[in-house]
């Protein structure tokens, strides 16, 4: 038996590897995704692979109706939502000067604003049931400074670490956990605007691994007072349960 039997998580962007690690350990597993036919063939490709229920929803994370139609459609089919794993996300190399005020809000939106609602939507539940656990994906460039990154990814990303923050502190007495994680650069779909000369210079000097450990690591820790980790990384904010 898994370490996460009985658990329901969801993965937005529909993260492979995080959703089969999630699955290995016995969650059922739900993926988010604004395309449909991506998040059912990962769900499809997922549950031939294990034993765990998935269920593919597609959601526009940009749409608070749309996000609260995917976690009713959640708990419906795999029962209360316990696992949250925010991961759908943009990024495109641009300099500060040159950034229009429609990549800010889109980023903004598309990276930080879709984490609350989708947080939102599902912390709720977890206060009620009195546990859970949820993951932010957000990025070294929170805390580095890197010429190929852009302003607003930067911003929205730092803007992620305040607000694990913050849910970590205020699930804490309801027995809900809050960690995030600040990877390097990770070859993915989200670097498809990125040249090859423009991704090699971002991962210079980035130590990375493969987001599926770190969010399995981060769910399986017992609790300890919610700070960050001094490796740049991995940034954790953790409640007691």
């Amino acid at each position: 038996m898994g370490t996460l039997e009985g658990e329901v998580a969801v993965v937005t962007g529909a993260g492979r590897g995080i959703a089969q690690k999630l699955a290995e350990e016995g969650a059922a597993v739900a993926l988010w995704d604004v395309n449909a036919a991506v998040a059912t063939t990962a769900a499809h490709d997922l549950s031939e692979q294990k034993a765990s229920q998935t269920l593919a929803v597609e959601v526009d994370v940009s749409d608070t109706g749309s996000v609260d139609c995917a976690a009713g459609a959640t708990a419906r089919d795999l029962g209360p939502v316990t696992i949250l794993v925010n991961n759908a996300g943009i990024a495109s190399p641009g300099l500060l000067w040159e950034t229009s005020d429609e990549e800010w809000d889109r980023n903004i939106s598309v990276n930080l604003s879709y984490q609350f609602r989708c947080t939102r939507a599902v912390i709720k539940g977890m206060v009620e049931q009195k546990r859970g656990s949820i993951v932010n994906i957000s990025s070294i460039s929170a805390q580095t400074g890197r010429p190929n990154s852009s302003a607003p990814y930067s911003a929205a990303k730092g803007g992620v670490v305040s607000l694990t923050f913050l849910t970590a502190a205020q699930g804490a007495p309801y027995g809900v956990r809050a960690n995030g994680i600040c990877p390097g650069s990770i070859p993915g779909e989200i670097h498809r605007s990125f040249s090859e000369d423009q991704f090699a210079q971002i991962r210079q000097g980035s130590y990375w691994r493969g987001r599926g450990r770190s969010a399995r690591a981060f769910l399986k820790t017992s609790a300890r007072p919610f700070g960050f980790s001094s490796r740049p990384h991995l940034a954790g904010s953790q409640a007691s349960s």
